[in-house]
């Protein structure tokens, strides 16, 4: 990891992955904010830089910002209790609260005595269950399908962005490069 400093806020990229090296083909972009407290009020600046990346090394950013496996199981996992909640909500009312009204509207379905009991079994499992955990488990395949490959010039130079905002001001730029192959490419574009 290396710091570069610049005496401008505008830089040439080299036309490569920040990441691995390969042929640039996406840009992404990383920021910092700066807040400074007037008293009465709070001014912020933020400066933004895109820094180009290979489609592997876009995708494993991206990944990595969503909070990776880690985040994708929780996010199942809230997916699934969310699921269920709603679920149990949904089968209380068709099984207890719409019979009741229904009695109370129609009275030949009160002398029914409600909804059969078939319904409460049939549609408890249904919406507290299986609807909820079906979603959960393709909200999940359809992540793991999008789980980064590895990239084409061999490895990734980090687990997150391989270049981030370390401080800026008016004049100046310090960047953070994980990819120290990249720092010097860097510094030849930027002499």
């Amino acid at each position: 990891m290396e710091e570069i400093h610049f005496r401008k806020t505008s830089v040439a990229w080299p036309q490569a992955c920040a990441c691995c090296l390969a042929a640039s083909t996406h840009t992404l972009g990383t920021s910092r904010t700066k807040r400074l407290f007037l008293g009465i009020a709070t001014v912020s600046r933020t400066l933004t830089v895109d820094v180009p990346y290979c489609e592997p090394c876009t995708e494993h950013v991206l990944w990595n910002a969503d909070g990776g496996m880690g985040g994708m199981v929780v996010k199942t996992a809230g997916i699934a209790f969310a699921g269920v909640f709603v679920g149990g909500l949904v089968t209380l009312f068709c099984t207890q609260v719409v019979p009741a009204i229904l009695g109370e509207i129609v009275p030949r379905y009160g002398s029914l005595n409600g909804a059969p009991p078939i319904v409460g079994f049939v549609l408890g499992p249904l919406f507290s269950c299986a609807a909820p955990l079906l979603v959960a488990g393709l909200y999940a395949r359809a992540r793991l399908k999008r789980r980064p490959k590895e990239p084409s010039q061999g490895t990734h130079a980090g687990g997150g962005r391989a270049v981030q905002v370390r401080d800026f001001d008016a004049e100046n730029l310090t960047l953070t490069v994980n990819n120290d192959r990249y720092a010097a490419l860097l510094k030849q574009a930027n002499p």
